[in-house]
């Protein structure tokens, strides 16, 4: 039939895209820090980008396993004068809180958990953290306390001696 007309499907309506605006850092993005495996005394900067061993005022943190042999690879051309906390020159082996490398200037090691000096963390740390815990900051050299305060809170505490204890069993 003529009368009747087939109706035709309409066009949506055009589709404005809304306008883009670039992103905002106003108020600027505020970033809480997460707390770091990594064992570390302060925010600021470490001369040398390794996980064995940090430079920090006067002391080198190095970490447990660290041999002079290694030590004197990491600096290397540089020469590094190793001595016991006697006084002695290392002639090879492990590093222990207390002794000194000589480098640009003089710095004291501390190795973290290493109480006693003895480079490795074993229950005669766990003993002399005790006593640091006890006696406090100011019964031992510095370097010690440091050993001790494995977590860099300015404190020993039994957290601290906690993760002594569990590092070696």
């Amino acid at each position: 039939s003529l009368g009747t007309a087939t109706p035709v499907p309409s066009l949506p309506p055009a589709v404005t895209p809304l306008p883009s605006f670039p992103p905002s850092l106003s108020p600027a993005p505020s970033f809480t820090p997460l707390p770091s495996p990594i064992l570390s005394v302060s925010p600021s900067p470490t001369p040398v980008g390794t996980d064995e061993l940090k430079l920090q005022g006067g002391y080198m943190f190095v970490a447990e396993t660290l041999t002079l042999s290694r030590l004197r690879e990491i600096f290397h051309p540089q020469e590094v004068l190793v001595r016991t906390a006697e006084g002695e020159p290392l002639a090879q082996g492990r590093l222990a809180t207390g002794m000194t490398a000589a480098l640009d200037s003089e710095y004291c090691l501390v190795v973290r958990g290493d109480c006693d000096g003895s480079g490795k963390v074993d229950g005669q740390d766990v003993r002399r953290g005790q006593e640091i815990l006890l006696l406090g900051k100011g019964s031992v050299a510095e370097a010690f306390f440091l050993a001790a305060d494995v977590d860099e809170d300015g404190a020993v505490t039994t957290k601290d001696l906690l993760w002594i204890a569990g590092h070696f069993t």
